[in-house]
């Protein structure tokens, strides 16, 4: 069942900014907030914001082109993943 919602997340991420990499960065922060223990039902994990192109992760963090916004360890994590994710893309 998991691996089953992760896929969703990753998928629809991906159409919606097409861009697969988006998609597996999203994929990766939600993996990491099951890993947690988070409570993940459809209202608390965010999936998009189309008009902004923001990823909200519970109430507490955004991710977006610009960067990530938001404090604690969900927010460390989730740089640390965008960073990743920005030199796959070759940028710095």
């Amino acid at each position: 069942m998991k691996d089953a919602y992760l896929y969703i997340v990753e998928k629809a991420v991906a159409i919606e900014f097409d861009s697969p990499e988006y998609g597996r960065l999203a994929r990766k922060i939600v993996e990491m907030l099951l890993e947690r223990g988070e409570d993940l039902t459809d209202d608390r994990v965010a999936i998009l914001l189309n008009k902004t192109n923001t990823v909200l992760i519970g109430d507490k963090v955004r991710v977006s082109e610009i960067g990530v916004e938001g404090v604690g360890p969900v927010a460390e994590r989730a740089k640390r993943l965008f960073e990743e994710f920005l030199k796959s893309r070759g940028v710095d």
